[in-house]
């Protein structure tokens, strides 16, 4: 006799199934009774129906993600990462079917902006948010501090309407508007050799274990910054990944490296000094994002009083 997994496999072959969102749901449960026939009360559905489904889901996915041989069932190694994984799916699916429905009802009187977490002390907090409820008090505007990669991943599904990310960002589909640029400066300890020096050269960097952040939050930042020590020819070790900047500080004050970072004015850590580049001045920018074809009046607002904010310092600082 075939086993479970085994025949709902042939079943499959004979007739395909596509996955969708009844199945994640009743996975979901059973891994949070670990018992069928719990499972199949709350879900107001037969035991074996039940079940059936989760072996086909089994059988689609050809991973076993229920441990059936003990007297309680038991999620495998494969089933605790698939659920954890499909509690996310169904919270970014809720999420992208509430956006979709304020924004076909016309509910236009929030804001969903996203972040980088250097910059929530920067200029988006400083100056564009204060001048934007000023002239929209009515409007509720929801911040959510994400790396840039998840930023353009939610301008896309249109969980967010506006993203504050660093450049470069290489994504055709979205409208860029720069608001701030920084100078790329070396973090180290307050007591290292190069600490001495009044500027410091990239070659001198390279030969440093480095301190960056993973390349998946930013990539085309990281490639950025690499491709800046990879231009010194100096060979250059990656010892630390950290996904935030005081992270990244509080490696360097530990003496665990150095890191190449904007000067922006949240970069201040106990223990840790700040060398500019011997090399000429390199800058990053940082950016206003929002999705070609998904501009509403407010979110044109918002980015029109950015766009007055950074020409009004343009103006008092000519040479900044």
């Amino acid at each position: 006799m075939p086993a479970p997994l085994a025949g709902a496999a042939e079943r499959a072959r004979k007739t395909p199934m596509r996955i969708n969102l009844h199945h994640i749901r009743y996975f979901i449960v059973v891994a949070e009774e670990l018992h069928f026939g719990r499972a199949a009360a709350r879900l107001n559905m037969a035991q074996p129906a039940l079940s059936q489904r989760i072996q086909s889901l089994e059988a689609e996915l050809e991973v076993k993600l229920i441990d059936r041989s003990k007297r309680q069932i038991e999620l495998t190694r494969a089933g605790q990462v698939f659920l954890k994984r499909s509690r996310q799916m169904l919270i970014d699916f809720d999420e992208s079917v509430l956006v979709t429905q304020r924004t076909h009802r016309g509910e236009t009187d929030q804001l969903v902006v996203g972040t980088i977490p250097a910059g929530m002390g920067g200029t988006l907090f400083r100056e564009i948010l204060p001048a934007f409820q000023r002239s929209h008090p009515q409007v509720s505007v929801i911040v959510r501090s994400l790396s840039t990669a998840r930023q353009i991943e939610l301008l896309h599904t249109g969980q967010i309407d506006v993203g504050l990310l660093r450049l470069p960002v290489s994504d055709p589909r979205l409208t860029l508007q720069a608001i701030s640029s920084d100078t790329l400066v070396v973090a180290m300890r307050e007591d290292h050799p190069l600490a001495s020096l009044d500027k410091v050269s990239l070659a001198a960097v390279a030969e440093e274990p480095q301190i960056i952040f993973p390349r998946v939050l930013a990539p085309d930042f990281y490639d950025f910054i690499i491709g800046l020590l990879k231009a010194t020819s100096a060979p250059f070790t990656i010892a630390h990944e950290a996904e935030h900047l005081e992270m990244h500080l509080g490696l360097v004050a530990g003496g665990l490296g150095v890191a190449v970072v904007p000067a922006t004015r949240d970069t201040y850590y106990r223990g840790v000094v700040y060398r500019p580049l011997e090399e000429q001045d390199i800058y990053v920018e940082t950016a206003l994002a929002f999705l070609r074809g998904r501009e509403t009046k407010f979110i044109r607002a918002f980015v029109d009083i950015a766009g007055d904010i950074v020409q009004a310092r343009m103006a008092e600082n000519p040479d900044s």
